[in-house]
């Protein structure tokens, strides 16, 4: 996957030397680091928060075409709707408690079908509203959106959680997204490689790069 649209990848490098720079690019290589046996990488990566937004346009253009989207679904009425099964799953969900309602959200989305951007939207990197996923299918970063406004939704302050940018070291490195969760003063992971929601602390073959929600992004080191 790209790193909204060819993004941040020299970053691990650069930044420790020069801050705030940026460098772009996603499709460099960056080389497999073999997770801590007894902690994850997740814990003891250190990060540092930014709060400028402006070079994330896939992600800050996303929330008003999704705001459309809501509106123009809300105008219809009948099964044929497109957030007809979405809402169903949130009512359902906001009789659940807290870790509940984050396993209710990752299973519902993880029956979505991948669909890599190139063959769906015939461009390297799209970041899709949840309405597009639902309909057309999508990529990691995809149902971690689709999770994130679906959370949102249902009383989670975004403030608790953030998409993040990530190398699956179990797959030789190669670039992914999940949705991690702060909740009841723990950290989780909702992934669409996995049908459980997941402590931060039992993950070991991921190694966070950058992550994003709606008010800053963070970089992991």
């Amino acid at each position: 996957m790209n790193l909204d649209g060819t993004y941040l990848y020299r970053m691990h490098h650069t930044t420790l030397r020069k801050g705030l720079a940026i460098v772009l690019s996603c499709v460099l290589a960056w080389s497999p680091v073999a997770a801590s046996a007894s902690q994850s990488p997740f814990i003891t990566t250190k990060q540092a928060r930014h709060g400028d937004l402006s070079a994330f346009t896939k992600w800050t253009r996303l929330m008003p075409r999704y705001n459309i989207a809501k509106a123009e679904a809300a105008a219809c009425k009948g099964d044929e709707c497109d957030d007809k099964k979405w809402s169903t799953m949130l009512e359902a969900a906001k009789k659940k408690g807290p870790l509940e309602r984050l396993d209710v959200v990752n299973r519902f989305f993880n029956d979505v079908t991948f669909v890599d951007d190139s063959v769906n939207y015939g461009q390297e990197d799209y970041w899709a509203t949840p309405y597009e996923f639902m309909k057309r299918g999508g990529d990691c970063e995809d149902y971690s959106i689709a999770k994130y406004i679906s959370l949102k939704r249902l009383g989670v302050p975004e403030s608790a959680m953030r998409i993040v940018i990530l190398q699956d070291n179990n797959l030789g490195g190669i670039m992914h997204a999940v949705l991690h969760v702060r909740v009841g003063g723990k950290n989780y992971v909702l992934d669409n490689q996995s049908s459980s929601v997941t402590a931060e602390e039992d993950i070991f073959h991921y190694r966070p790069i950058y992550a994003i929600n709606r008010s800053a992004w963070w970089t992991y080191q």
